[in-house]
């Protein structure tokens, strides 16, 4: 040890030492801390203020249409209303229409009492409400009135029963002037159940 130093106060003092340089570690990264922290928070947008499908983490884009989009897009209401939801659109060519059939749906009190069938008629207004829904959304025409003026080559494979999901298959195979010219696959699991080509006309409902 030099010459007159206690080897006890140098130890005390070194322990000092160490004890406030750690002290001003310690603050230096609190520090440190609280500024990235400040930092990150300052880059985060508050949660009001993103979009609703962000903060659901849903999947809403333009090629697909929910019930409330179908709802401004169609006058239809229930009971009906065919068809649920809209998916796979490609412009005004084609998209997938959904309907889950219940056993609460009314006409199976009737069609028929303990053999349920969903009405073959009421497919093929499906596969025209997903082409007109399609047609009202690329043409931008909300509430749209589709009129009906044609069907052909309507043909029933398989009867779709409650508890079914039916997915309507439509794709454009003409225009000419108002009308609009749709082939139309109904398929269950994958299993095409009905087909039919339907013709329509589009009008605003804001049309005189």
């Amino acid at each position: 040890h030099p010459r007159g130093r206690n080897p006890r106060r140098l130890s005390r003092q070194t322990s000092r030492t160490l004890a406030q340089r750690g002290r001003r570690t310690g603050k230096t990264r609190k520090r440190q801390t609280r500024r990235l922290e400040r930092g990150i928070l300052a880059d985060l947008v508050p949660l009001a203020q993103l979009p609703y499908n962000t903060v659901m983490n849903t999947q809403t884009s333009d090629d697909s249409l929910d019930l409330a989009d179908i709802m401004r897009l169609l006058p239809h209401r229930y009971p009906f209303l065919m068809i649920e939801r809209v998916e796979n659109i490609v412009d005004s060519k084609s998209a997938v229409g959904i309907k889950n059939v219940s056993i609460n749906e009314p006409f199976f009190q009737g069609h028929f009492p303990g053999h349920p069938v969903f009405p073959g008629v009421l497919i093929v207004e499906a596969i025209a409400q997903t082409a007109g829904a399609v047609t009202a959304y690329r043409a931008n025409i909300p509430g749209a009135m589709t009129y009906m003026v044609g069907i052909d080559k309507a043909r029933f494979r398989r009867p779709v029963l409650p508890g079914h999901r039916l997915c309507l298959h439509v794709e454009k195979i003409g225009m000419r002037r108002d009308i609009w010219r749709f082939s139309g696959e109904a398929k269950v699991d994958g299993v095409l159940v009905a087909e039919a080509e339907c013709s329509a006309f589009l009008a605003s409902t804001t049309d005189d």
